[in-house]
């Protein structure tokens, strides 16, 4: 599935300029193009879910940073 994102008088990549985001490997799959959405060099959190597999995070992040993004893990610490 390819997420398309729509928006009349206001470009998703001017909105996000200067923000960081974060995205999970799960839903990262589902987004053809991050490059299309947002402005290069923009920081993107990549998250680590439990029962996530740490390979499917590394590969995330090194697709965005194939595709010019500045990549930053994330594991977040939960309590039990």
């Amino acid at each position: 599935m390819t997420v398309k994102i729509i928006m009349s008088s206001l470009h998703l990549k001017d909105f996000v300029n200067g923000y960081s985001l974060e995205v999970v490997p799960n839903s990262a799959a589902k987004i053809e193009s991050f490059a299309e959405i947002l402005p290069k060099q923009t920081r993107v959190y990549v998250g680590h879910l439990e029962k996530e597999n740490i390979e499917t995070m590394v590969k995330t992040g090194k697709r965005l940073s194939d595709e010019g993004f500045t990549v930053m893990p994330h594991i977040p610490a939960k309590n039990s």
